[in-house]
């Protein structure tokens, strides 16, 4: 599955700092954060605001499909479980699952 082609409605990490929850081929949303970080108009990506913040050169070659699901209300819990289960990530917010699963997923990353 290089690239996200074939996974239908993937979540994805870019560069190891952001998950993006999407239907769309990973090519085609690194191509608006590239964008993004061209155009300057930050607001568009969380990707261009932290290398412009940070000063950071941004490794689109290293983006993956981590996981992913046709049903979107399913993609959109394992996006914030995700998140949820990083130390660092640059995403401006953690997604809708209800906060009642935060000490699962801690329990989950204690036991890896």
């Amino acid at each position: 599955m290089p690239g996200g082609r074939g996974l239908q409605d993937p979540l994805q990490i870019l560069h190891q700092g952001v998950i993006g929850q999407t239907g769309r081929i990973l090519e085609h949303c690194l191509k608006e954060h590239r964008r993004a970080l061209v155009s300057g108009d930050v607001n568009l990506s969380a990707v261009a605001q932290h290398a412009v913040d940070e000063g950071h050169a941004i490794d689109c070659t290293s983006a993956t499909v981590i996981d992913g699901h046709p049903n979107c209300h399913q993609r959109c819990a394992l996006k914030a479980w995700h998140i949820r289960s990083q130390d660092s990530l640059m995403n401006r917010d953690s997604g809708p699952l209800p906060l009642v699963y935060n000490p699962l997923i801690r329990h989950q990353n204690h036991t890896k």
